[in-house]
């Protein structure tokens, strides 16, 4: 039996690490925007999601890949974002779906998707949405593409890799995120290439970077 119990605890902190490394979780692309101050001081050890982040994230003035930077400094570990935020916007103007703007809806699914990375469907869904909204945005693009491949990480690591490489491949979208956080990304994202060779899927897929 205690045998038995041990093996269910190594099971439990195996799956832990596991979803731990993930394409949500492994992909801090707001280490490429410490010059923006909002997202350095949400970087910070013990950072709190304050009212100047709230309303930050609210601006329709900010640009998307400043807003989604915002949201990877606030990290995974916190929990509680999207709620916070939805809040806000609710006593700001009414919480209405219908009412939102495309950077309202991406930047509370990333919430929702850094909130409980084990549970996709809500945000894809709502990311799904806000690409709707702006479909030539690289950003909107990535942080769907990144959800989606959250969602496909337990399952099939191939398309882990070509859901993010297919944004990276379309030369056609408005290049509104920072190289370095592309980077960023694919650091991580190019490790399940090889988990495609052999496959239906990309044979020999480049390593994606950005000089």
């Amino acid at each position: 039996m205690k045998k038995h119990l041990l093996f269910l605890l190594a099971l439990i902190a195996f799956s832990s690490a596991a979803w731990a490394d993930s394409p949500i979780t492994s992909t801090p692309i707001h280490e490429a925007y410490q010059d923006i101050g909002i997202v350095s001081k949400a970087s910070a050890e013990n950072a709190k999601f304050d009212a100047d982040m709230l309303a930050f994230l609210s601006d329709a003035a900010k640009p998307i890949d400043q807003k989604v930077a915002l949201c990877s400094a606030l990290g995974w570990q916190m929990k509680g974002k999207a709620k916070l935020f939805s809040d806000h916007l609710s006593k700001r103007s009414g919480w209405d779906l219908k009412k939102m703007s495309g950077d309202e809806m991406l930047v509370l699914s990333y919430l929702m998707a850094l909130d409980d990375y084990n549970n996709m469907d809500l945000p894809l869904a709502l990311a799904s949405k806000a690409l709707a909204k702006n479909k030539q945005s690289y950003t909107f693009r990535m942080i769907h593409a990144l959800i989606l491949a959250q969602k496909q990480f337990d399952s099939n690591w191939c398309k882990v890799f070509t859901t993010v490489a297919a944004v990276e491949r379309n030369k056609s979208l408005k290049q509104d995120l920072r190289d370095g956080a592309v980077n960023i990304i694919f650091d991580y994202i190019n490790l399940y290439q090889d988990s495609c060779k052999g496959g239906k899927g990309v044979k020999n897929p480049p390593v994606l970077m950005r000089g």
